[in-house]
């Protein structure tokens, strides 16, 4: 069941101007790629978001807060430039949309140019990036 801690802020015709994420790694392992998203708009600040347990929660920042560690540490938390995979940084929000399949929760993220950045959760606390394009669906 979906809780939502903190409601995203009214974005709509805000225009993306950074988008990445915090990835988390284990003992060299990779757990979780997408364990938090980060969201710059156009003079505007950072928004950080992401899905613990089933609870959306959204904060918002003047940078983001990078944690100090490296690969050979046993927790490792780098930040990940999306542009490159996620075809946002330039476009305007036109939606943000939560939703409860029951078998997992998800953030939508509309942008013009009909496209879609699902942040997805499923009930193993695991978190999945998807990216529609014109109705095309495909993991980021």
């Amino acid at each position: 069941m979906l809780d939502i801690v903190d409601n995203p802020p009214d974005l709509t015709e805000k225009v993306c101007e950074a988008f990445r994420c915090q990835q988390f790694w284990h003992q060299g392992q990779l757990t979780d790629e997408f364990s938090v998203l980060f969201l710059k708009v156009r003079k505007g600040q950072w928004h950080r978001f992401f899905f613990d347990c089933g609870s959306l929660f959204w904060k918002t920042y003047e940078a983001t807060d990078e944690v100090n560690t490296k690969l050979s540490d046993e927790f490792h938390y780098p930040q990940v430039d999306l542009s490159n995979r996620v075809p946002v940084v330039g476009r305007a929000i036109t939606n943000i949309n939560v939703k409860d399949w029951g078998d997992k929760v998800g953030l939508i993220l509309s942008f013009e140019g009909h496209i879609e950045v699902i942040l997805e959760n499923n009930s193993k606390d695991e978190s999945s990036l998807s990216i529609v394009i014109n109705g095309h669906r495909r993991k980021a």
